[in-house]
């Protein structure tokens, strides 16, 4: 296992202690308790940086740690408010309601928690393998932004949405959700460690939250503890999720990660009794803030989710006006808490919808699917046989029924995605921005607890052969659950071990792919780039080129750059502003375009840099920053053989003019 070293392990500490602690205060305002109570509170703590990051900007308050400490306590107020008032509306005593619908001995709790560490601590190995420690400068297209939006959050304070529009560069409005960012930069101001340091630790917390929602999620709707341990374990092996976004789709990762805490709570208010409903409700609602603040589509398929949970629970018991109080509550807290991220992610979901080439025939998708092998050649057969059993054994599982039909539909829309093109799939597809690799991240997401149901669907017909075996009548008497429990850990173990410590190498390398030594920014292209803090003036911007690994020239060393982002064709070039649109196709001019000149005074631009290598997917050079050599205005003051940064001297342009 990489040596995590003690500076990422404080880290680690502090990433821990600002995810739960915030949203665990709420959670127990709200009534939370047991697993429940410890998977919402990291889904709370988003919700509240999702509400707390539109409402400060308009009191004119920065973010800062202390600022997210007071909101937490105040959002915490707030849930304690609420259930007095409805406790005496009804004229009744609020008190914590069990909604797990079985009990569990100290040993059962003990075994899920130990699952749960177990698979946080190998999707940390996993993410600590693939990124050098936590050290790789990340190459993905994605990276460049979200990495320049902690340090501007960390330089700046501002913690609107809508401000990261100054990284953009485009014109008009702008809104990209931020949680995730905030969390982030919050990181770096504790613990001091460089923006892309920080972004790989909160990358590689997600197995561990994803498991820890498994965990709850099996807890409320089914109630057996070795259906939880087995899920909870096996939950960071899937390749399709995390391992094959978290080079790319930062926050969405981490929202997906928190949608199985997102349906522990949903199911948990469902059962609640009438006391607990407004309480519960209302931190649903602020979970579901979280879940916008990450990444609004997850709150697409949460409802897709919840949705079926919702039909199941009516299939056993008849819809009551309860149930309707429960969905009320919930949306109207939701509207209440999160109405500015609401009509932004509206305004922005109403935008030119994207559509990527056809991928694979629909044959080859299927087969992908099923055997977890969407984007490698190497199918996770256990994982597929597993998930094969647990649903050949859903008569034993009832209960999990409705994540196997939710599953069934993305699994759908993911081969529908991937293999045809249509107006059908553009609509069905839309939501997660027709990306075949988020879709698989869905089917991972109900697929995980229906594996570990595989798993106890091996033991029960271990512990049925022994039962019928003579023999063996008298030692399952004397040793009552001992032995079934001893099977299950025999079962994890080989697991385990047939797979290779749950696909962790194989996964590690999906994890490198990702954080590699260029061709985006090598180690060579960083010292190149931060050689610019040096000469670069403060308030100054740096001419650049978005595509060639420049941009990260912010989170690395501090230094703005003219482009923050690579630009895509499609959805970010056309809406640039008029200065940054001529300074993309034509800078190359300055010597004799006056246009120019002027856009570089007034943007306060003194520096150039170019850099080698390009990010992945990119379609070459700016037309703007191709034969800089030959330019009179720009002088050579830093070369390399990776790195080329120029003065700008305006003076020369107009005399060699």
């Amino acid at each position: 296992m990489p040596d995590l070293g003690t500076a990422t392990a404080s880290t680690l500490v502090a990433l821990v202690l600002v995810v739960l602690a915030p949203g665990l205060a709420i959670a127990l305002a709200s009534g939370l308790r047991g697993w429940v109570l410890a998977a919402a509170a990291p889904a709370l703590t988003f919700g509240l940086v999702g509400v707390a990051g539109s409402v400060l900007p308009v009191l004119g308050v920065l973010w800062s740690t202390a600022a997210l400490a007071v909101a937490g306590l105040v959002m915490a107020g707030l849930v304690v408010v609420a259930r007095v008032v409805a406790a005496r509306l009804r004229h009744r005593r609020a008190k914590p309601e069990a909604t797990a619908p079985s009990q569990w001995r100290v040993v059962d709790h003990l075994a899920v928690a130990a699952a749960v560490l177990a698979s946080a601590g190998v999707g940390l190995a996993v993410m600590a393998g693939g990124t050098d420690g936590f050290t790789a400068i990340p190459q993905f297209w994605d990276t460049a932004f979200h990495s320049n939006a902690i340090r501007y959050i960390v330089d700046t304070g501002k913690s609107s949405p809508a401000a990261l529009g100054a990284l953009s560069g485009t014109a008009g409005a702008f809104y990209y959700p931020n949680a995730f960012h905030l969390i982030a930069a919050t990181l770096v101001v504790i613990t001091g460690e460089p923006v892309t340091v920080a972004l790989e630790v909160v990358v590689g917390f997600a197995p561990g939250l994803f498991a820890l929602g498994v965990a709850a999620l099996v807890r409320v709707v089914s109630g057996r503890p070795a259906i939880a341990a087995a899920s909870a374990l096996l939950a960071c092996a899937f390749s399709g999720f995390p391992y094959d976004l978290a080079g790319v789709l930062l926050p969405y990762v981490l929202a997906l990660a928190l949608l199985p805490a997102f349906l522990a709570q949903w199911a948990d208010v469902l059962h609640a009794g009438r006391t607990a409903v407004v309480a519960r409700a209302f931190a649903l609602g602020l979970a579901t803030v979280g879940l916008i603040a990450l990444h609004p589509s997850a709150v697409v398929a949460a409802a897709v989710f919840g949705a079926a949970y919702l039909l199941q629970h009516w299939w056993c018991r008849r819809p009551t006006a309860r149930d309707a109080v429960v969905v009320g509550a919930g949306a109207l807290a939701t509207v209440l808490l999160g109405a500015p991220l609401l009509l932004a992610s509206a305004a922005a979901a109403a935008g030119e919808a994207f559509d990527w080439p056809v991928a694979m025939p629909a044959a080859e998708a299927v087969g992908r699917l099923l055997t977890h092998a969407h984007a490698h050649e190497s199918p996770q057969w256990a994982l597929a046989a597993l998930a094969a059993l647990g649903l050949l054994g859903l008569r034993r599982h009832p209960e999990l029924r409705w994540l196997a039909g939710s599953g069934l539909l993305f699994g759908v829309i993911f081969v529908m995605t991937a293999s045809y093109e249509g107006a059908l799939v553009e609509l069905l597809s839309r939501p997660w921005w027709n990306d075949r690799y988020r879709l698989v991240a869905l089917w991972v997401v109900a697929v995980a607890p229906l594996a570990g149901a595989g798993v106890v669907v091996v033991r029960d017909a271990a512990v049925d052969a022994l039962r019928r075996a003579r023999v063996s009548d008298a030692v399952l008497a004397s040793r009552g659950r001992l032995v079934p429990a001893l099977l299950l850990a025999a079962l994890l173990l080989a697991v385990v071990d047939g797979t290779d410590g749950l696909y962790r190498e194989p996964n590690t390398e999906r994890i490198a792919a990702g954080f590699t030594d260029g061709p985006a920014v090598s180690h060579a292209e960083q010292r190149g780039l931060t050689q610019l803090a040096a000469v670069v003036p403060p308030g100054a911007l740096v001419m650049n080129d978005p595509y060639d690994g420049s941009p990260l020239m912010y989170a690395l060393g501090g230094v703005r750059p003219v482009f923050a982002q690579p630009l895509h064709e499609q959805l970010d070039l056309a809406g640039l502003t008029p200065e940054r649109a001529l300074l993309y196709s034509s800078f190359r001019y300055i010597d004799t375009d006056p246009a120019v000149r002027e856009v570089v005074r007034r943007m306060n631009i003194t520096h150039a840099v170019v850099s080698t290598g390009l990010v992945y997917t990119a379609p070459g050079n700016a037309p703007g920053m191709v034969g800089l050599a030959e330019v009179d205005a720009l002088q050579v003051i830093f070369r390399s053989p990776t790195t080329t940064v120029y003065e700008i001297r305006l003076d020369d342009a107009v005399a060699a003019g």
